[in-house]
């Protein structure tokens, strides 16, 4: 036996003893789990953070430069065809779904982290 337990701790019956292996060997597979999960993890977090640029840099654009961008192209070339970033609408709506899958992510988080407090 592997393990901290030292020597055995009293008689228990066959069907005990199952049950508790039945119980340790799930328990291997949820660690095993847990530990791919913590490198996926690593993984996501450098994607959330180059998310998370890449959004900063679109909402300081749209807040800044955009329209003054958007009419120059349009009033350079009135009949032209313009990004989809030209769009207000569009740009908005990219901007408040990835704000909505962080604030998912964020309330998946604190669940986690205060799971004790409740």
């Amino acid at each position: 036996m592997t393990g901290d337990l030292a020597g055995p701790r009293g008689a228990h019956s066959g069907e005990r003893v199952q049950a508790a292996r039945a119980a340790l060997d799930d328990a291997q597979r949820q660690m095993e789990a847990v530990a791919a999960d913590t490198g996926a993890l690593t993984q996501l977090s450098a994607v959330l953070e180059s998310a998370i640029a890449r959004a900063r840099v679109l909402a300081e654009y749209y807040e800044g430069g955009w329209a003054e961008d958007v009419e120059v192209i349009l009033a350079g070339d009135p009949t032209g065809i313009t990004p989809p970033a030209a769009n207000q609408d569009a740009v908005w709506e990219a901007l408040s779904d990835h704000d909505d899958r962080i604030r998912l992510i964020l309330g998946l988080v604190a669940g986690y982290l205060t799971r004790d407090l409740r």
